[in-house]
Parts: structure tokens; sequence; C-alpha cells
């Protein structure tokens, strides 16, 4: 199992979930992003998703090729359950995803955002210079529109009902978008940064059933 950092955040998020996750057997792997944490690169670089999925991709290429491990769990908060996403729709080596309040669209994200008083004009117009200087676009970053190909892998999507960034509307759709198997679920009075501590936290005896169900899945029809 990985673990895959939200924006601003390096391996040291992950920490909490090691303990629970050993203690059931997993090994467990946390890991920085370029430019992020002790890893190598540009710490101006951070693209919500579009070059962090990349990075996902080689630490399953590592867990895969170099341990030799078979069986792949990943979990992920915010743009780092959006990560794991976009990684695992072209990636059949993750075989199981816990995705922490992951938003559907960075477009969708930024307009949820978009404090009332800044005209939207404009608040687009920072948004491509934004991306410009960041070398990517917001069409990378569209979980929405690949989170079905994950399937028949299952995903189980977690939400804060009291998230003031991502709405339930929001949440719901990318739900609705994914494939079986799938599971969600709703924590009340959780905001968005909760999400994953408590709530993750919280929530380990229940993430570490669903990936034993999943890796047992996995085995069957192998």
């Amino acid at each position: 199992m990985f673990y895959a950092p939200a924006t601003a955040h390096d391996l040291r998020q992950g920490l909490s979930l090691v303990a629970p996750f050993q203690q059931a057997g997993f090994q467990v792997l946390l890991f920085s992003y370029r430019g992020s944490g002790d890893s190598e690169g540009n710490r101006l670089t951070f693209s919500y998703g579009a070059r962090e999925s990349v990075d996902i991709d080689a630490t399953v290429r590592y867990l895969s090729e170099t341990r030799g491990i078979q069986r792949i769990g990943a979990i992920g908060h915010s743009a780092g359950a959006v990560s794991i996403i976009l990684s695992a729709a072209r990636n059949q080596k993750i075989n199981a995803i816990v995705a922490a309040a992951p938003y559907t669209t960075l477009e969708d994200i930024w307009q949820d955002n978009r404090p009332a008083v800044f005209p939207k004009v404009l608040y687009l117009q920072l948004q491509r210079l934004f991306q410009l200087r960041k070398g990517f676009s917001e069409k990378q970053v569209r979980p929405i529109d690949v989170i079905e190909r994950i399937s028949p892998r299952p995903i189980l999507l977690i939400y804060g009902l009291a998230d003031q960034r991502i709405p339930k509307l929001q949440a719901s759709r990318l739900f609705k978008a994914a494939g079986l198997p799938k599971q969600i679920i709703w924590l009340p009075d959780i905001s968005h940064a909760e999400v994953r501590s408590p709530g993750l936290d919280n929530l380990a005896p229940q993430m570490i059933r669903f990936f034993n169900d999943s890796f047992r899945e996995t085995a069957v029809v192998n």
C-alpha cells in the first residue's frame, strides 16, 4: 500500500497510517512528489495531479518491478486522490483505491471556490496564467472523465459533509461516473482537511477491510 499526499504536503502526511496498516500485515510506502519534501525538483511546479500522477506511475513501477509486489493498494487525499485516479486509469497495476476528497476537475474546484466578489472573466485569466507558469493544462486534470476506466478494480471514495472546498454535488458526480465495484463514505461534520485527519485515521480499520477484500477478490480472479 502507498499513500499520496495532498497539495503542499509531503510523505509526512501519511505517517499516521503506517502503524495500523503494518500491524494488519501490509507493507507501506510513503513518498514525496518531485520538488516536495526531500525529493529533487522545482518546488514551484505543483500541478494538482497532472505531473503528480506521473510520480505515482513511477511509484507503482518501483513497487511492482523493483520490489516484486503484485497486489498494490493506494490511498490519497485531495490532489493526492486525484493523482491516484489519473494514474490508475492508465495503470492496471494499482489494484484497489481509496480516494479521499478528490475533485471532479480542476475547473470545477477553482470555480466552486471562486470568491463571489472576484469577476469570473478575470478569474479565468488568472487561471490561464497560472497554468502557463506551472507548465500544465487543466485538461490534464479531469478525473471525472477517466475514473470509469478503473473498473473492475474497486474504488472507495470518502468525503466530508462539511467540506467547503468540494461540495456534495461535485462528490456525487464523481461517484456516479465511477464504474463498479465502488463505495462511498460520507463523514458528517468533517471539513476538507479533516477528511485526512482525523477522518482517514479513524477509518483505518474499514480501509484495511476494503483492501483485504479487494485483494482476496483479485487473487480469485487471477
